[in-house]
């Protein structure tokens, strides 16, 4: 970690002061049994040094840490007794520590117990010593375990459970007063035991006769001077003293009469419970006199309250031994066997700390981790902790109740806390031992809230903060938790210039933002900075603009710079295993998140302690805001919106469920997001989980395994509702779409499309086996407006034996199945605006040409691909309607191919006009005087035919769009590079016009492209023979296509003629390609023109080139 360290050891008489430390480890030695006075030493260390500890923290970093070996789990869960239970004292002292120096970074680290374990693990702990996070943290194979605190009920009227009679000794340590006197009373009503008590008070007396029926604390002091000072005149003090007595006397006597009502015997013993010799003898007597002893209420303790660095080491003594020394005297004296109970009166300051309570919190820590050992040594017996928040007398002052109520700290009644007692024993779950009873001792404190100030009013919703498009829960977009935390990050960095972003303390959502079409405005408050150590904190919310709705809240950490990261070793690694879940899957069937969210790469590993994945850096800002407000990330929420993905992953994985944020408690960046390199490596590692939430901590590392941040505390909410919500029904279903493609629209549409089922007929999709749409999951356009700006986003999911990779021969997409899978949500698009109730007339539905690029060639491996389309533009002119179209196909949420199109709705009469492109740019006049190649129809002969053939080279007939080759010249066209001219007759029964259209049978252009392409194929495989054996065919990669439609291709026709034009050609050791430019003429009429076509064959086996690799050897 680059800490210089030093081994002190404090047994030595002499502590130490430590001078500008970074931070002080008190371990502890289970080998030493001498556990008090090593805990004594361990306070007079911190004693010594906390104005040095607490001093240095608010200018530098500080941490302190103490550690214990109970296994991990601070004594819970264990098998076997620990060897020390009272070390358990040091997380007492630790947790204390931390309430009362709020700039330390202060935990209690609870290692293995074994020693090779804890050794393997130390850079594990060390890491955490410097990691924000809970006090309390112990270390368990691969997993970082924090105590919490869970509410359990306990059956009601079951005391007739409680396993004591009139013949059992119960002895009660803590006096006859107060507390224990009530707890005494309530066992006496219950069980009718022997009751014992224990206390530092006197045997009580008869009262004199002269104080008798005296009840006035005046009268009663005015008697004493005269009877008990008759002989000289006392000091004030002297008379309270006197006072005292006899107010303790009267309560003791008359305690013992009300106890005594209902036990069968009471007797009082005074004696010091430090005492061991005392009390020994005290409890032999009893044993002889009453009985054997059955229970043990072990409820003596005092209070001296002062700050660590102002507690003596004699008050310490004295308050810590009356809890443990008191303990072990008594456990000493009994025969253990013979116990039934065995019930010690802890305090919740043992559980979370308290403010000038050290020693208390570490003997009642004790008491705990004791009982925890008692419980296993001694089965039979009910062993009990329980630890109490502030009784309604007792040790409780009037002082000090005042405080309790100034702090807004719920006082135990003592009929109630008394009654509460006998609950606990009687309670049938002997698997509970440490049981907090009552309200914290330190309760979030009710200050002014900070005041806010605004600082920066913003849009939110599909347009100004695009990321909300594809981050959709049940169709609607919702604003995601990581861009909150952004927004309220960057505006609080902003508001402090010369100050950096570092993280962000507890971050929590008070009311998600759902959005529909329309932009709400919000705005984020910002607070003055306060500073907490060596760091500054700015409160920062995101408010609704037009009223009171708080939607989330945080104090955002700032600082001069940047932490030094912490270094984890091999052991902060999970030990985990593959994940059958793949990235795609895991997109398409459990998380919601699309487009740009789909930032999971691969899923390493997974186990029940957690998840790793690896993920991609953040993407750019315009993908999240429409205008950015600063160069650079202040956040990175893909990096904390990926988190929030492993975590789903995780809970989906092992139990089944999702979930979403709803709060982090720490956030720390080690690395600003300019200065990362490569992907980011996610560790979620849980620490627990419940019916509800989950818990646990991120850590982030980059390619170089260095950590670049940290979230501690995280929260997520689980929601069976949820799971539905992901990935619920499409707004359009494959049925309803297919409805529109051959059945009735208005099972598509509704009753405005109602006319076209029967009394008139609409442009339609193509239909199986030529469509290629499954669902319509997102719509952002009003329906049957024939305006442009509205988009869709569909999907389709490639069935891997899917026909047509059979017909072309290869596990590579045929390209025009790609063109269909890109265009047909146009056709949808068009007609969800409406086009067809624009006019009268019977219009037909084709496309005119776009220009595209291929970014990356799908395959019968990838799954589902998603299509957006935006409608760019609309025209109306001659009974014509024009629509331009962007369009994307994605996958995995990467865009595969992507361009622009347009379309037109014609008239049948503007159709029969067909006069094609008037001068065509590629057509060459040819003496043909080759013998045509003529194709055998190799099977599959159709998309439904099952059969198969051997591979030549060529796609089967189910998909080959030309009949034979006319002229091939490797030195001819117009580029002389080469040239290529096929043919097709024109076959009515052919399989496509039955598929394109339903009602309007036309080849589809994409199948006349598909038919130049094969051209292509034919040129390579023949001019440079080819072995298929060995290659596989596919389109080449990033070079920009244009395609120009201007006719049709009907049944009626008779023959297609295409041209293809060699303009560059490509060869190198695993490809073939070239690019061409063609044209395709329907008898005699040139229709189409094709640009910039590049297909190729690359080695089997071989990933595709580059495009520069690919431009390049293109030059040679």
């Amino acid at each position: 970690m680059g800490i210089q360290a030093v081994l002190i050891d404090i047994d030595q008489k002499s502590t130490p002061a430590l001078e500008n430390p970074a931070g002080l480890v008190i371990v502890s030695d289970p080998q030493n049994a001498d556990t008090t006075s090593f805990l004594l030493s361990a306070f007079n260390l911190i004693r010594v040094n906390a104005h040095h500890l607490s001093g240095d923290a608010e200018t530098t970093g500080v941490f302190f840490t103490t550690v214990s070996f109970f296994g991990g789990t601070f004594g819970f869960n264990m098998d076997t007794p620990p060897a020390c239970p009272e070390y358990g004292g040091l997380a007492g002292l630790t947790k204390t520590a931390a309430l009362e120096w709020p700039d330390v970074l202060c935990h209690a680290l609870d290692m293995p117990a074994d020693p090779d374990a804890a050794k393997a693990h130390s850079e594990t702990a060390v890491a955490l010593m410097l990691t924000h996070g809970a006090v309390e943290m112990g270390i368990q194979g691969d997993q970082c375990l924090i105590p919490n605190l869970v509410p359990s009920a306990i059956p009601q009227n079951n005391t007739n459970s409680l396993d004591l009679n009139d013949k059992n000794v119960v002895v009660i340590t803590g006096g006859a007063k107060g507390v224990t006197a009530e707890c005494a009373l309530a066992l006496a009503k219950t069980c009718n035991p022997i009751i014992v008590l224990m206390g530092r008070s006197p045997e009580p007396f008869e009262e004199p006769d002269w104080l008798k029926g005296v009840t006035d604390p005046g009268k009663m002091k005015k008697a004493i001077l005269a009877h008990e000072f008759s002989d000289h005149k006392p000091k004030p003090a002297e008379v309270e003293a006197q006072y005292q007595r006899f107010v303790s006397n009267r309560s003791i006597l008359k305690n013992i009469r009300r106890i005594g009502t209902h036990a069968s015997k009471v007797k009082y013993l005074s004696l010091n419970i430090m005492d061991r010799q005392q009390v020994a003898d005290a409890l032999t007597e009893v044993k002889n006199t009453l009985g054997s002893i059955t229970a043990v209420i072990h409820g003596a303790g005092v209070l001296e309250d002062k700050l660590i660095a102002e507690k003596s080491v004699e008050q310490f003594q004295r308050v810590f031994n009356t809890k443990v020394q008191g303990l072990e005297a008594i456990l000493d004296a009994i025969d253990l066997v013979q116990l039934k109970y065995l019930v010690l009166f802890s305090s919740i300051a043992g559980r979370l700390g308290n403010r000038g309570q050290c020693d208390y919190a570490a003997a009642n820590e004790v008491l705990n981790k004791k009982a925890q050992a008692m419980a296993l040594s001694l089965p039979e017996c009910r062993v009990l902790s329980l630890n109490w928040g502030p009784w309604d007398g007792g040790m409780v002052t009037p002082d000090l109740k005042k405080e309790f109520s100034r702090r807004g700290v719920e006082l135990i009644p003592l009929s109630a806390g008394a009654a509460q007692l006998v609950d606990e024993m009687a309670n049938p779950d002997r698997g509970v031992v440490e049981v907090i009873i009552g309200g914290t001792m330190n309760p979030t404190p009710k200050d002014k809230p900070p005041r806010m100030n605004r600082t920066m009013s913003l849009a939110l919703g599909p347009k100004a903060t695009p990321i909300v498009n594809v981050h959709k829960i049940d169709h609607t977009p919702v604003v995601p938790f990581a861009l909150m935390a952004d927004l309220m990050g960057r505006v609080a960095t902003q508001n402090n210039p010369g100050l950096q972003f570092i993280g962000m303390d507890n971050m929590r959502l008070l009311k998600g933002i759902t959005l529909d079409s329309e932009d709400i405005v919000v705005q984020v408050n910002t607070g003055k900075c306060q500073r907490s150590g060596h760091l500054l904190f700015a409160p920062a919310e995101l408010v609704c603009e037009t009223g009171p709705l708080k939607y989330a809240q945080a104090q955002v950490a700032l600082a001069e710079a940047l932490p030094e990261p912490p270094v984890l070793s091999q052991a902060a690694f999970m030990d985990l295993a593959p994940c059958a879940l793949t990235p795609q899957r895991a997109y398409e069937t459990v998380l919601f998140h699309k487009g740009s969210l789909k930032s999971i790469i691969e899923i390493k590993g997974i186990s029940p302690k957690g998840i790793e994945v690896i993920a991609m850096p953040g993407t750019a800002q315009e993908d999240w805001y429409a205008a950015a407000t600063s160069n650079t990330w202040t956040v990175d929420p893909l990096m904390l919106d990926t988190a929030f993905q492993a975590a789903i992953l995780w809970l989906h994985e092992t139990r089944g469920q999702v979930c979403l944020p709803s709060f982090f408690a720490n956030l720390r960046v080690y690395r600003s997001y300019a200065a990362r390199s490569g992907n980011i490596r996610v560790l979620f590692t849980v620490n627990n989980e419940t019916r509800n939430a989950i818990q646990g901590y991120f850590t982030f590392l980059d390619d170089t395994d260095t950590v670049i941040a940290s979230m501690m505390g995280f929260e997520g909410i689980i929601d069976p509702a949820l799971k539905e919500k992901f990935h619920p029904e499409p707004l359009f279903n494959r049925d309803k779409i297919l409805a529109f493609a051959q059945g009735n629209p208005s099972e598509a549409f509704g009753e405005a499309y109602k006319i076209f089922d029967s009394e008139r007929q609409i442009a339609r999709l193509p239909r199986p086996p030529y469509f290629f749409m499954d669902a319509v999951n997102t719509i952002d356009h009003t329906p049957w407006e024939m305006a442009p700006g509205g988009w869709i986003e569909s999907e389709y999911t490639i069935p891997e034996s899917a026909w047509y990779f059979t017909a072309n021969r290869s596990h590579t997409m045929p390209f025009c199945i790609l063109l269909e899978i890109a265009l047909q949500p146009c056709g949808w698009l068009a007609a969800y605006a409406g086009s067809a109730l624009h006019s009268d007339a019977r219009l037909h539905f084709r496309n005119l040409g776009g220009d595209a690029v291929l970014i990356s060639s799908p395959t019968n491996e990838s799954g589902r691909l998603t299509i957006r389309v935006k409608m760019t533009d609309v025209s109306k002119a001659g009974g014509m309607i024009l629509q331009d179209f962007k369009l994307q196909v994605l996958n995995q949420g990467k865009p595969v191919y992507e361009g622009t199109t347009n379309f037109g709705f014609f008239t049948a009469e503007a159709l029969a006009n067909q006069v094609g492109i008037r001068a065509p740019r590629f057509y060459q006049d040819l003496n043909i005087d080759q013998a045509p190649i003529v194709f055998e129809d190799n099977a599959p002969l159709t998309p439904n035919d099952p059969h198969r053939s051997s591979d030549t080279g060529m796609p089967a007939k189910a998909i080959r769009m030309i009949d034979r080759i006319e002229h091939m010249d490797p030195e001819g066209g117009l580029y002389s590079q080469g040239i290529v001219q096929a043919s097709k007759d024109v076959i009515p029964e052919d399989w496509f016009f039955d598929a394109h259209f339903y009602q309007d049978p036309v080849c589809p252009g994409s199948l006349g492209v598909e038919s130049f392409i094969q051209m292509l194929r034919f040129f390579l495989v023949t001019h440079y023979t080819i072995d298929p054996e060995k290659y596989r065919p596919d389109m080449a990669e990033d070079i920009k296509h244009k395609w120009c439609y201007r006719g049709q291709i009907t049944p009626s026709n008779k023959k297609v003629t295409l041209q293809a034009h060699i303009k560059r050609s490509t060869i190198t050791n695993d490809q073939y390609a070239i690019t061409a430019d063609g044209c395709l003429m329907v008898d005699g009429i040139c229709i189409y023109e094709m640009e910039d076509f590049s297909t190729r064959f690359i080695a089997k086996g071989e990933r595709p080139r580059s495009k520069s690799a690919f431009i390049q050897t293109a030059r040679q």
